[in-house]
């Protein structure tokens, strides 16, 4: 379910937004970090190399088929979207610098979807770290290692 990206040219990095954009029209690309369906709402946090942006496709502000195309979509894909830059109504997040403003969306584009891993994800290997990792094992020489016998002064006496 791929689509073309024929006709798109990025005008942002999903970082490089402010709110000195605010009102202009941009086109971001970039992965689905995370998607929230609220219900008629639905928030898609979009990132790229530079950073992350919220994508924000409301009932009334945005059409029903692109409000269910964003619903679908899941961790990873690789999207384009085209929009407007708004000041965020609700909640302002301080912890990213994109944290002030959101896209609303006129258009979404999958350009590729992200499989589902062969396995579960979370999974914990009950295999023990390897033996220099442990602090323990760190701290004190190997008994055959070259740097032991050389600092030894058994080694030096022998010369």
């Amino acid at each position: 379910m791929a689509e073309s990206m024929q006709g798109l040219k990025r005008t942002h990095r999903c970082g490089e937004l402010s709110a000195a954009n605010a009102g202009e029209k941009v086109t971001i690309m970039g992965w689905v970090q995370k998607n929230r369906n609220k219900g008629g709402l639905v928030f898609v946090d979009v990132r790229d190399r530079s950073g992350i942006i919220q994508v924000v496709c409301e009932e009334g502000k945005t059409d029903a088929a692109l409000i269910e195309k964003a619903a679908g979509l899941r961790s990873e894909y690789v999207v384009a979207i085209v929009g407007e830059v708004a000041m965020r109504s609700g909640a302002v997040n301080d912890k990213i610098a994109t944290g002030e403003i959101e896209v609303i969306p006129s258009e979404l584009r999958i350009l590729s979807e992200a499989l589902t891993p062969p396995f579960p994800r979370g999974l914990t290997t009950r295999r023990k770290p390897p033996p220099f990792r442990r602090p323990s094992l760190r701290s004190r020489p190997a008994k055959n290692s070259p740097r032991c016998k050389a600092a030894s002064p058994s080694a030096s006496s022998r010369s």
